[in-house]
């Protein structure tokens, strides 16, 4: 009698436990969803959990006609998340970008756009919005190539600085509602901006128009000078806010750069030299931060040397990213952190 009794007390404790920690659970998510938003998992978050991620992006494809339009225009964007559930987003999606936008003969490059409300209710944060680089040469395997690239461009500055954003590579297929077309093709995701400040603790700079550098973070600024150098990038300029984003750190603005197509690195067929800038070839290397910076940027430059292995190895670790151009990436790279290029400032330093 008394071992039943034991026995059943055994087995009302366990259940009394197992309630516990099911309620303590519930508990949990609900304080989740009532904490801190911006401390909460994000959509971008949620699709980080593998190297290549397919994805599905339903929507009616003659909206892509007029590239020119800022209108925004429903769709579908649907995966298979890490715990092997189906998700499904009614999303919009709008044209985005400046020369990709009608120079690109493929697809053009899009902008993601979640609802506030969605993203609530499934408990992740607010950070709604995301830019999906799409493919933009009609070849595919060349367009598969410049993309892997571009993407690792921004893995190799997530390697040189926190202070990157985060980018995603999908394998999409996209479906025209009104024809039922179906195409395959890459792209990959860059973290909303709004999520970047919030993960770094940073703030919007109001005017990033005519920044001057005693406004700026000199040990930023050099970083993302001698970056843009060594990918061999001189499409950006802090002074105007052009393919970086301006950010407030304790009262000094912080560039984080993006947009690295124009780049010697990345070395797409519609890139054209910035001959103003005395560019001559995708191989120089210019410098487009304070002249002056070139004689005191031994030390910075050594921190780029010390993770010449880390960088290598990331391009290395790049999937689908063919041999030819592993093999031409590194030589690129290795050009720059074996000084066996020179660092160029700008002929015409009034573009600056």
């Amino acid at each position: 009698m008394r071992k039943s009794i034991n026995i059943r007390f055994c087995v009302l404790t366990v259940l009394l436990m197992i309630g516990l920690s099911l309620v303590q659970g519930d508990l949990f998510a609900l304080g989740n969803q009532g904490g801190d938003p911006e401390k909460r998992e994000s959509i971008f978050d949620q699709l980080q959990y593998q190297e290549i991620l397919e994805v599905d992006l339903e929507f009616d494809m003659s909206m892509l006609e007029n590239r020119r339009s800022d209108e925004s225009f429903p769709a579908v964007f649907s995966y298979t998340d890490a715990s092997d559930q189906q998700r499904e987003w009614n999303i919009k999606l709008k044209v985005r970008g400046k020369y990709r936008r009608t120079k690109c003969s493929e697809m053009p490059p899009l902008k993601i756009d979640f609802k506030k409300k969605d993203l609530e209710a499934a408990g992740l944060a607010k950070f709604d919005e995301m830019k999906l680089v799409t493919h933009c040469v009609e070849d595919e395997g060349m367009a598969k190539q410049l993309l892997l690239k571009e993407f690792l461009t921004y893995k190799l500055y997530n390697q040189i600085s926190d202070e990157s954003f985060r980018v995603q590579f999908l394998k999409i297929t996209y479906l025209d509602q009104k024809t039922g077309h179906k195409k395959k093709q890459y792209g990959f995701l860059i973290e909303d901006t709004s999520e970047l400040r919030a993960r770094l603790g940073l703030e919007k700079w109001e005017n990033t128009i005519g920044l001057e550098s005693d406004e700026m973070d000199a040990e930023n600024l050099k970083t993302v000078a001698l970056f843009e150098a060594m990918i061999g990038n001189v499409d950006w300029n802090y002074r105007q806010g052009h393919n970086v984003k301006v950010m407030n750190k304790n009262g000094k603005a912080i560039c984080v750069p993006y947009d690295f197509d124009f780049s010697g690195i990345v070395k797409a067929p519609y890139v054209t030299l910035d001959t103003k800038l005395g560019q001559k070839t995708l191989n120089d290397r210019i410098y487009l931060a304070n002249p002056e910076d070139l004689e005191n940027l031994e030390e910075l430059f050594a921190t780029f040397e010390n993770k010449k292995e880390v960088l290598i190895q990331t391009v290395k670790d790049i999937k689908y990213l063919s041999f030819d151009s592993k093999k031409e990436t590194i030589r690129y790279l290795n050009d720059f952190l074996k000084k066996e290029v020179e660092l160029k400032i700008p002929e015409a330093v009034e573009t600056l």
